[in-house]
């Protein structure tokens, strides 16, 4: 533990007072906020006031330096900040206030009122939160009070709360976390602490498998809404296609068969640039050629026939498919090219040949889903390992398991756990997510290495 000292006005009610002077048409108004101490609901406040123009000179009121300024018709609840609360002047010259409290009334109908200031300074301890007290700590702060920061005090007139509110000594409870006293007291008893720091790690266990079970049933809930929407999908996508292929094939020629489609294609086909021919194919046979009109026959490209759809209008060959259009023209790599034009049975017989091999790359989900490990902490009951995966791919990828190997300094492995970081509703190309792995903390982990276990 490390000690600070804080001061603090013991008969306040409100603190953190500020104020800022405007106008307000032909008069002034004051913008007053302040913290209330948690005493109950404010509903008017009664400031003792002093005025100074712009030289620093006291504006006095009615022959006195001081006067009284209200506030009223307000709700400020416990514990909360009152903001820009207006006030009206009541001299146009005032141009900065200092303010004091005097009276406060509260919901309840209660007024009370100030008795002057009383600052106290207290040295206090600390928890150190992130190194020997920090189980303790999280203990704490988990099951007595989330607003834990000091070992409390008690005095004749007052205890301080674990909080940092002072507390009259008729309070049995805390204004600021309500926290009973007999309880924040009780942290500073050992065998209190370690049965809190056992129903702490309960409570992280507990936390968990609710966090498992709430992932299991958004994963369920999800997998049944995805069904019902892919089968919406593939319905409709049987739709589109029937549609689409009836239009596809309303802009194609067909033929009786292989024979008659190949016979009826043999010939010359050329592709215009305004007027003037800028590419040829030539079909001969079983072989296509193509040429470049402003280069020789010797750069003509030949490529082999490979299957006549004659029922879907198209011809693959070793290089690219060539659609025949309703009109008896070709389609070759998005271009049209009409039949007819001058090919010299030289090029066209050509023992000229581009030797040309299709490569097909396997995309692997090893290979393009890459993890990154962004943080390996722990907290008081558990280590945990979060870290993000990107599909560099072209692909989706669904059903994503990682593998986290946690490992001491000397690279053992220590302790495993896997999650799911995609689930059924997949990751697109491009896309990024988070995972989350966790195993009891053990002093040994100082590392974790994340693997992708399985995709689908």
């Amino acid at each position: 533990m490390k000690q600070e000292k804080i001061i603090i006005d013991v008969n306040a009610h409100i603190t953190n007072i500020a104020c800022t002077i405007g106008a307000d048409g032909d008069a002034s108004k004051a913008l007053i906020s302040f913290d209330n101490l948690g005493y109950g609901v404010i509903t008017a406040v009664k400031f003792n006031a002093r005025g100074f123009n712009s030289f620093g000179d006291v504006v006095q009121i009615g022959e006195k330096d001081r006067f009284f300024l209200i506030i009223q018709d307000i709700s400020i609840e416990k514990n909360s900040t009152a903001k820009d609360l207006k006030a009206k002047l009541p001299n146009g010259d005032i141009r900065r206030l200092e303010l004091e409290e005097c009276q406060i009334c509260y919901a309840d109908g209660s007024v009370t009122s100030y008795v002057g200031k009383d600052d106290r300074e207290f040295d206090v301890d600390v928890f150190d939160e992130y190194g020997t007290d920090k189980e303790s700590v999280a203990a704490i702060r988990d099951i007595v009070s989330a607003d834990a920061k000091y070992v409390p005090q008690d005095f004749e007139d007052g205890w301080l709360c674990s909080c940092g509110r002072w507390n009259t000594a008729e309070r049995s409870d805390c204004s600021r976390c309500e926290v009973k006293k007999h309880t924040i007291f009780q942290i500073t008893d050992a065998d209190f602490i370690t049965d809190l720091i056992a129903k702490h790690h309960k409570n992280e266990e507990d936390r968990q498998e609710k966090a498992r079970q709430e992932a299991k049933e958004k994963e369920k809930a999800t997998k049944s809404r995805n069904i019902k929407i892919g089968i919406g999908v593939i319905v409709g996508i049987l739709l589109a296609i029937l549609v689409g292929h009836a239009a596809i094939m309303s802009s194609r020629s067909t033929y009786q068969s292989e024979s008659a489609m190949k016979a009826a294609l043999q010939g010359t086909y050329t592709l215009y640039d305004g007027y003037k021919a800028k590419y040829q194919i030539h079909i001969d046979g079983d072989t296509v050629y193509k040429r470049w009109c402003n280069l020789g026959s010797d750069d003509d490209l030949d490529y082999k026939v490979t299957s006549w759809n004659y029922k879907n209008g198209t011809v693959d060959t070793s290089y690219k498919s060539i659609i025949v259009t309703s009109s008896g023209d070709i389609k070759y790599d998005g271009d049209i090219y009409e039949k007819g034009g001058s090919w010299s049975s030289t090029a066209a017989g050509s023992s000229y040949s581009s030797s040309y091999s299709s490569s097909y790359n396997y995309e692997s989900g090893y290979s393009v889903l890459k993890i990154t490990v962004d943080s390996v902490t722990s907290n008081s009951g558990y280590t945990i390992c979060t870290g993000s995966v990107k599909n560099n791919g072209t692909k989706t990828y669904k059903y994503i398991e990682v593998k986290g190997a946690f490992k001491d300094s000397s690279g053992n492995v220590v302790d495993t756990d896997w999650t799911y970081a995609a689930g059924s509703e997949g990751l697109a190309p491009g896309e990024s997510t988070t995972f989350r792995l966790s195993v009891t903390k053990k002093s040994k982990i100082t590392s974790c290495s994340v693997s992708l276990l399985d995709y689908d």
